[in-house]
């Protein structure tokens, strides 16, 4: 019988310790239902519908009317909108649908670190499915997000946008170290993504521009950038300049305060990395990354790399101040945009991806820059052993003090699906929609003990006032004229 290698068995773990950060989200994005903006798309898409009679049509014609007026972001608006589940399957085909999209997801972050890690790099395959998992359970854990696992129009228009932007990326990886026309497929990628809100297009073109520096100048890969480069950054200048972007914010406010817009994006990113940093195993999982690549990287050994000089790698503190511009800049449009000091879940999403594409570029810059002007760190296996168990114990020290593995999103969301507060929840707003759509009234009120959320679902937030836009668009998707929750006691 063969024996099964190393790389196979450490393989199957990272995979299966995958597994367990990734169903959960699944069981979560399984138990959906329609909210805030799903309503609006729907109402919106039967508007047209009559008349066109395509659901392709429609989308298009509102991508049209948004362009003009109210944002520039094309393919949020075209997925979202050609998408739209409920009024085709209800709430079963939303729900199919948004499991959908998150294996789009994972599959689409697998593919394009296995791309860098295999075709770029050239290391073992467990080493991709190492850092899977470490970048899954990061942007899972280091923020409890509401608004990504169960809200459809986050889920089509960011977390299924961002799908497209890393399988783009995962193509030029793969035109790159094999020399192939991949980077064609990739732009298109490219160009699609640089169609989202604002920040993921700037996410976009930023990552492509910082590696593409590199690649541009060290591998001379200047037709693969060049091509990919141009259509991210044709597809945010479409972005950007559309029409609608501006009669959005005159509808928000008459005046673009930029101090203002600095100031929030710089506190509020110093209050995001100092949640990461005291408050999950951010900082624990870089170091591990950082050494398991320190150890594993040989330059020597990647194709592109071979016989470069070490002068490309003579600024990490620079690249670091670089990377945290480049969050700046991702943040920024949304503070200047809605004036708010705060980001909503969706664009800390946004950022969070950012984050954890930047750190890596930046580790593996870091790790070219001690080898080549430091002395090469050479480790015994029983020290490398040691490392890491004072690893393992230091995060199991910082479970500890933020109160054990429940306190996390996957530790959550595993304890309430076995438990039943999920399914109990999700009756609960189920019967209220329910209601709505049962009611012989036209203008409905219903009436609750008080209002009721759970942690990483999205609520259906439906108030007292009958104007409140939710209720409203959820009114009109229901045929009624008006709906109203009335609150009798305390929030629950």
């Amino acid at each position: 019988m063969k024996k099964i290698s190393n790389s196979v068995k450490l393989s199957l773990l990272f995979a299966a310790l995958s597994a367990v950060v990734i169903i959960p989200v699944l069981v979560y994005a399984g138990h959906s239902f329609p909210v805030a903006d799903d309503f609006y798309v729907e109402n919106a898409m039967a508007e047209v519908l009559p008349s066109c009679r395509s659901y392709l049509l429609a989308a298009l014609i509102w991508v049209y009317r948004y362009y003009m007026g109210f944002g520039g972001f094309y393919s949020d608006v075209f997925f979202s909108f050609a998408l739209t589940p409920v009024s085709r399957w209800g709430i079963t085909g939303l729900r199919v649908m948004n499991v959908s999209l998150f294996i789009v997801f994972f599959a689409a972050s697998f593919f394009m670190i296995w791309s860098f890690v295999r075709r770029i790099l050239r290391l073992e395959i467990h080493i991709a499915w190492f850092l899977w998992f470490v970048f899954l359970f990061a942007l899972i854990n280091n923020y409890d997000n509401s608004e990504i696992f169960t809200w459809y129009d986050v889920v089509s228009e960011y977390v299924f946008v961002s799908a497209i932007m890393m399988t783009g990326f995962g193509l030029l990886f793969m035109s790159l170290a094999d020399g192939n026309r991949l980077y064609i497929p990739a732009a298109v990628c490219a160009f699609i993504a640089s169609g989202a809100v604002l920040n993921l297009a700037i996410l976009n073109c930023g990552i492509i521009f910082l590696f593409g520096i590199y690649a541009f100048l060290y591998w001379n890969k200047r037709k693969e950038m060049l091509t990919v480069f141009g259509a991210a950054f044709l597809g945010a200048l479409i972005n950007l300049t559309a029409p609608g972007n501006f009669v959005r914010h005159d509808s928000i406010t008459s005046n673009y305060n930029l101090l203002g817009a600095v100031k929030h994006t710089i506190m509020y990113e110093g209050y995001l990395i100092d949640h990461k940093v005291f408050n999950t195993l951010f900082v624990i999982l870089a170091l591990v990354v950082t050494a398991v690549l320190y150890f594993k990287l040989d330059h020597d050994k990647i194709p592109l790399e071979k016989d470069l000089d070490a002068k490309r790698y003579d600024h990490p503190v620079l690249l670091i101040v670089l990377m945290g511009l480049g969050i700046f800049m991702i943040n920024f449009p949304v503070h200047l945009g809605y004036n708010d000091p705060n980001l909503s879940g969706r664009a800390i999403f946004i950022q969070d991806l950012a984050t954890y594409f930047m750190l890596f570029l930046w580790i593996l810059y870091f790790i070219g820059w001690a080898k080549t002007h430091k002395k090469p760190l050479n480790m015994s296996a029983e020290n490398k052993t040691v490392m890491t168990v004072v690893f393992v114990l230091a995060a199991i020290a910082v479970i500890r003090v933020q109160g054990g593995i429940r306190n996390f999103a996957t530790g959550t969301m595993i304890v309430s699906s076995l438990n039943g507060d999920l399914e109990e929840y999700v009756r609960y707003e189920e019967d209220i929609l329910n209601e709505i759509a049962g009611s012989p009234d036209d203008d409905v009120v219903l009436h609750r003990t008080g209002l009721r959320t759970m942690m990483y679902v999205k609520p259906c937030w439906l108030q007292d006032d009958t104007e409140f836009f939710i209720n409203e668009w959820c009114a009109g998707f229901y045929g009624k004229d008006s709906v109203r929750m009335i609150y009798t006691g305390e929030t629950e």
